[in-house]
């Protein structure tokens, strides 16, 4: 592999930091004017970032710092594959009825929640009002898409076949047999 100059390692380098939203933390065209000073028109920095990101040598070095940071990253903030399969499992298992007080029949507060239950809320909006008096207090759930947890589960399981993964294959010929079994290979309608 070729290698990358001082100013394409800088280069790719700043395209390859993230902002704390994990968000990427500059442009492309920012990151080539930050590698080469020297550049001072937005439109040489825009071509010029977008021939060095053609440039063989420099997709590797990326490809390579990518899988680096993305490990780092992970490593980390904690995220492991089993952590997110955990988080899943959480959300498409949860037991609604954990969210109630059994004996009251009452919503639960947040914090007497267990945190599985916590882990699968996606929202909670809570309305106070103070009507002649009596302060009332509305607590509004929005729970995580279970179904749609349970179908990235699935996937990620290999439990759900695409539509057109089928394991025969049906010929015109075979299926006008099935419908007609003395059709012998001849359709039943006029083709000319």
């Amino acid at each position: 592999m070729k290698n990358l100059t001082p100013q394409q390692i800088v280069f790719c380098n700043n395209l390859l930091q993230v902002g704390p939203d994990g968000s990427k933390s500059m442009k492309n065209y920012e990151a080539y004017l930050q590698a080469y000073p020297a550049v001072k028109s937005l439109g040489a920095a825009k071509t010029g970032s977008s021939r060095t990101l053609k440039l063989p040598h420099v997709k590797a070095y990326m490809a390579e710092r990518q899988v680096k940071v993305e490990t780092e990253t992970a490593e980390r903030v904690k995220i492991t594959k089993d952590r997110i399969l955990q988080e899943e499992g959480t959300i498409a298992f949860h037991d609604i009825g954990q969210l109630f007080n059994p004996d009251t029949g009452e919503l639960c507060e947040i914090h007497e929640l267990p945190e599985d239950v916590r882990r699968a809320i996606a929202s909670v909006e809570i309305t106070e009002t103070t009507i002649a008096g009596v302060k009332t207090k509305r607590l509004k759930l929005k729970l995580n898409d279970k179904g749609g947890s349970l179908n990235r589960l699935e996937k990620c399981f290999g439990m759900q076949r695409d539509a057109l993964d089928i394991d025969a294959v049906i010929t015109v010929k075979g299926l006008l047999e099935e419908i007609d079994g003395n059709s012998r290979g001849k359709l039943p309608i006029d083709m000319e």
